[in-house]
């Protein structure tokens, strides 16, 4: 990967991360769901600090690879 594009991944990631929580733009029961997923992975809530809840449900993705020990080849089951 170029330089210019790694730092223009930071910077899109940084846009992302800021603007409040993305729980507030869910309904209802998506925003259970989601709770309910972090708090089994034992993640606080500002750790999805983004107002978008794509980038939220990646790094939720994210992190549940990390604490399962899954990489992106392993193939979903």
């Amino acid at each position: 990967m170029k330089i210019t594009g790694v730092f223009g991944a930071a910077f899109n990631f940084m846009r992302l991360k800021g603007g409040g929580p993305s729980r507030a733009t869910l309904d209802g029961p998506s925003r259970a769901r989601f709770i309910a997923a972090r708090t089994k992975l034992g993640e606080p809530a500002d750790h999805y600090g983004t107002k978008n809840a794509l980038a939220a449900g990646l790094i939720l993705a994210t992190d549940y690879r990390d604490r399962t020990a899954l990489t992106t080849s392993d193939p979903p089951s």
